[in-house]
């Protein structure tokens, strides 16, 4: 059932587990600590927080295997973010290539609510149609993000770490039980600013 959970939550995000291609991480990450921040522990944001997301990107992603370790084959995509309604939304567009052709597309909505000081979001696999409610914050530094998906009874806790104009790296930890227990990195992106 664990592997189950967890393997949705890649699926939720509409993004694919190749369990039979065993292999290590090859996307960057500086350490095996995961996400690494105590999701029950909401911070402050500011409503800057997420324009260095804004223009277009690539990225590679793998996911991790929760049965043994092991981490997909690397594949590509593109990530597309641009502020609307006066600069107080943030929509998002994360696609990657789906095998039967076109594309697999999640939609990420975020809005600054300035009384608490925080992010809320919302993302949608389009494919699914299903509402993945979440909230975010950051410290000045990095980006941190908890996300939960109805439909599949699973959380994720996501960090934007290393963040520069043209780069920054993304890894999420997930949760079948609600944030009591978690696996580290079961997903890794690292993006690269294409404009």
């Amino acid at each position: 059932m664990r592997r189950f959970r967890l393997l949705i939550i890649a699926a939720s995000c509409g993004l694919p587990i190749h369990a039979a291609s065993a292999q290590a991480a090859v996307v960057t990450r500086p350490d095996t600590l995961g996400a690494a921040f105590d999701a029950t522990r909401t911070g402050k944001g500011t409503p800057t927080d997420y324009d260095f997301l804004v223009g277009s990107w690539t990225f590679r992603y793998q996911a991790r295997d929760p049965n043994d370790g092991s981490y997909s084959p690397v594949f590509t995509g593109t990530w597309t973010a641009v502020k609307a309604h006066d600069g107080l939304v943030l929509e998002d567009e994360f696609a990657r290539p789906i095998p039967t052709g076109g594309r697999g597309i999640t939609m990420t909505y975020r809005v600054f609510n300035p009384r608490d000081s925080v992010w809320s979001i919302q993302g949608i696999f389009a494919a699914r149609g299903i509402w993945q409610p979440g909230i975010s914050w950051s410290d000045g530094h990095d980006r941190f993000l908890v996300q939960d998906n109805p439909d599949r009874h699973t959380r994720v806790r996501i960090r934007y770490y290393q963040i520069t104009p043209n780069h920054f790296l993304w890894r999420a930890d997930g949760s079948p039980d609600g944030g009591k227990t978690w696996m580290r990195d079961v997903m890794l992106i690292e993006a690269t600013r294409a404009r």
